[in-house]
């Protein structure tokens, strides 16, 4: 006897929609639909099947000044270099036609500069830079020779250039005391010549040697000799 009460089957218990769709029961039936990121081929099985829907084909995905990448299931949007998303993901910000909220700062996300080179942010790019004492020369680093462009040292000494920079010697003759150049007594530091029958005077940057009396020569070791 027929009560006039019936009871559903549920399909999607047992049925299977394929990878990105979902079951939907309904009464006596059921229907498969795609998820969100996938779109129905009718082109392929007898009803179709749900694929992987390429979001970065339909124009405007993406804002300008951005790359988009297509994922299963969805895509994102990158902003290219020197372009920063604004807050609503729906602008790269940085061009000179929009309103610049920020700046990617390149030299912190590791750009890469050759040797001997410093990072230098701009505004949307960046620099490499030979820093002090260098200068660029056929795209490389060369030193800069402060002494043949006039650098300035104190009178009595002598400009030496070095890598990356330079520094004023003193000279021969002469030694730093205090930061100025004075001359250096050989007699009484004993870094003269002289031989031990002679006598010393120092000078301005230098000595002389005199051979003692009852004694002939330039002055020099091993040249004073006897009458």
């Amino acid at each position: 006897m027929f009560s006039g009460v019936t009871s559903d089957r549920n399909e999607c218990a047992y049925k299977n929609c394929g990878v990105g769709a979902t079951c939907l029961n309904a009464l006596g039936s059921y229907a498969c639909q795609c998820e969100p990121g996938f779109r129905l081929d009718r082109t392929l099985g007898l009803s179709g099947v749900c694929v992987d829907m390429d979001e970065c084909l339909v124009p405007g995905s993406c804002p300008e000044h951005s790359v988009c990448t297509n994922h299963v299931k969805g895509f994102t949007c990158e902003c290219e270099s020197g372009y920063l998303m604004d807050d609503l993901k729906a602008h790269c910000i940085g061009n000179p036609t929009h309103t610049c909220e920020s700046n990617v700062d390149e030299c912190a996300l590791g750009a890469t500069c050759p040797s001997g080179t410093n990072c230098v942010n701009t505004q949307g790019s960046f620099y490499c830079d030979c820093g002090h004492g260098y200068h660029a020369v056929n795209g490389t680093c060369q030193d800069v020779d402060e002494c043949a462009l006039g650098a300035t040292c104190p009178s009595g000494t002598n400009c030496v250039n070095t890598q990356g920079s330079f520094y004023c010697d003193c000279g021969h003759g002469y030694h730093a005391v205090n930061g100025t150049c004075q001359d250096r007594n050989e007699c009484l530091e004993e870094e003269n010549d002289c031989d031990d029958n002679a006598y010393c005077d120092n000078t301005s940057g230098s000595y002389e040697c005199y051979c003692k009396e009852g004694y002939v020569g330039d002055g020099s070791i091993g040249n004073c000799v006897r009458k």
